[in-house]
Formats: structure tokens, C-alpha cells, sequence
């Protein structure tokens, strides 16, 4: 992310190519932005175990009890950010 930052960054004493393409620069912005979130969501699906899912016991106690078996889904938890 920080990389296609840097890539879009307005410089004074430097010309940037990306910039001046129009909708090139559109489709290269969202290009790069689902290819972080990708990235994200996959870090995310990936180390599961690692997001200390353990202390999310009680939210797993309350989908069991009180949610509707038949719409949940697979459980994932999120970092928080």
C-alpha cells in the first residue's frame, strides 16, 4: 500500500506519468486498491489462529444460542483496525 502511495505521490521537481493519464490513473487506483485488499483479506484468511479467536469464545457462545443455525455462515474473525 505504501509502495502505490508512494507511486501516486504529487512531487514538485518531478513528473509523474501515472498522474497525467486520466483514466488510466482511475483504473490503475482501483487496480491497486483491490490487489491490497486481496492481499488483506487473504493475510486475514490465512492466520486465523493467530488472531487470538480463543478470547472471542463468547461471541461463538451467542451465535450457537441465540442465532438462526440455518444463516450462519463459517466463522471468521477480524483484526481489529
Amino acid at each position: 500500500m505504501n509502495y502505490y502511495a508512494y507511486r501516486m505521490m504529487i512531487r514538485t521537481h518531478e513528473e509523474n506519468v501515472i498522474l497525467k493519464c486520466r483514466r488510466l490513473f482511475q483504473q490503475f487506483a482501483v487496480d491497486m486498491y483491490v490487489k491490497v485488499e486481496t492481499e488483506r483479506l487473504a493475510f486475514i484468511r490465512i492466520n486465523q489462529a493467530k488472531l487470538r479467536s480463543e478470547d472471542y469464545i463468547h461471541l461463538r457462545d451467542a451465535i450457537h444460542s441465540d442465532g438462526d443455525v440455518q444463516n450462519i455462515g463459517r466463522l471468521t474473525i477480524l483484526p481489529s483496525s
